[in-house]
């Protein structure tokens, strides 16, 4: 079964040698003055060529970078997602303006990712450094994690020190900041009452 361009290149570099057997046998031996044998002989050459040249641009194709999806859109936000770097080539990686703070943030999205989507601040602690191999301040990161909540990057959960990913639904349509101005005008009103 084919399974990668590799697959074709080799497919169709086997009919271009099946096809030029056939025309060796058909010129060779007793059937070199045969018109029809020799005009078989002639499509049969032509088309290994046509072959050669499909095997050629597969060839080229295969060492092409990977073609970027249609569906694969950067999000709409200023700051990066996962999503957003995933697949890029390292040239393009060392041309983006990826700050200290970015990265720790693009981990913390990795860790809460593979843990289901919420997490304590000592487990994303714990992942971070299984993930990254660096142990971070445990205060420093609760006032990252903070921010990035407050920012609407996160969801602070009503368990204290738990933090969890917005849900796609309201990041995609762009709902999940105006939910969060939504319940702090609310809690605002109660404040002033």
């Amino acid at each position: 079964m084919i399974q990668n361009i590799a697959d074709y290149i080799e497919f169709v570099n086997n009919q271009v040698s099946y096809h030029l057997r056939q025309a060796d046998r058909l010129m060779s031996g007793s059937s070199v003055g045969d018109p029809r044998k020799q005009q078989a002989a002639k499509k049969h050459k032509e088309v290994a060529e046509k072959l050669q040249h499909i095997s050629q641009f597969l060839e080229k194709a295969d060492d092409m970078p990977a073609v970027v999806q249609e569906d694969s859109v950067v999000s709409p936000f200023s700051h990066f997602l996962p999503d957003d770097l995933e697949g890029l080539p390292q040239e393009l990686l060392d041309e983006l303006n990826i700050s200290e703070s970015d990265q720790l943030e693009l981990n913390v999205y990795k860790a809460l990712e593979k843990a289901g989507g919420t997490l304590p601040v000592d487990k994303i602690l714990i992942q971070l450094y299984r993930d990254t191999g660096k142990v971070f301040s445990r205060n420093k990161l609760a006032a990252k994690l903070y921010r990035m909540a407050s920012k609407g990057r996160l969801v602070s959960e009503e368990e204290r020190g738990v933090y969890s990913l917005p849900d796609e639904k309201s990041i995609k349509q762009g709902t999940f900041s105006s939910l969060l101005d939504e319940e702090f005008e609310e809690k605002e009103d109660d404040f002033l009452k």
